[in-house]
Formats: structure tokens, sequence, C-alpha cells
């Protein structure tokens, strides 16, 4: 499956410097599924340093720390159809518009812009199940 065919919040964590890994689910709970190798996670985590990719797209709690980050910020267009999220990446040098049919979309089409137009997204700091795993 070529990266264009990654579902979008796989994408998004691709451009935030995780390597996602698709693989198959046996047993009870069968199908596809993904995990990401974040270069942040410790070496400790049960699979290493394989985590599950967060949803982005549909989880304010895996997005929300990344509005501060490249300080974003949103404006309703389109007759009020469309959210904008202006991204801006860490450097505060280049910024992207967003757009989706939510907020969380927006986000996720801004960072996806602003890693296509060349900017290193990635951190060093641990995200997703990690995070909670800790908790």
């Amino acid at each position: 499956m070529s990266e264009r065919e990654w579902p979008l919040h796989v994408r998004v964590a691709a451009a935030l410097g995780c390597n996602p890994v698709e693989f198959e689910l046996v047993g009870r709970r069968c199908g596809r599924a993904w995990a990401c190798q974040c270069p942040g996670a410790g070496a400790g985590e049960a699979h290493g340093n394989i985590l599950g990719c967060d949803r982005y797209d549909t989880d304010w709690s895996a997005t929300g720390p990344l509005l501060g980050r490249f300080m974003v910020t949103f404006d309703l267009i389109d007759g009020g159809r469309t959210w904008e999220a202006v991204v801006w990446d860490d450097s505060r040098d280049r910024s992207a518009e967003g757009l989706g049919a939510t907020h969380l979309l927006a986000v996720c089409d801004g960072i996806l812009k602003l890693s296509a137009a060349g900017s290193d997204l990635s951190d060093d700091e641990p995200r997703g199940y990690a995070d909670s795993a800790r908790d």
C-alpha cells in the first residue's frame, strides 16, 4: 500500500516523524491495524518503541497538544460549512492553511501541507499510547 493510500491519521503520524507499520490482527479482533515507531518512544515499552497510531483525525486528546505547538488558529469559512486551520511549523517561518469539515480534519490537512512543503515536524517527545501508558 502506498503512503497516499494510508489512513489520514497514519499520514499525519508519519508527517510528525513516526514510522507507520501496518500489521494483521489475529484472534478475536481479526483485521488490519497500524502502529507507529516513534523516535521518542522509550525502549522499555511493551513492543520496543512500537506504539499505537494516534487518531489525530478523530481524537482531541491526540490533536489537542499540537494546537499550541503549531500555534493553530481556526476560522469558519464557506458559509459556515468548512473549518480553516492555520498551522505554523516549529520555526514559525512557514504556515499552511488546512481545510476540513471538522476542526481536527482541518488541523490534519494543515500538518500534511506543512510537511509536503518541506517543514520538519518531527520531535523527540514521546507521543500517543506511550504517554497514556506512563500515567
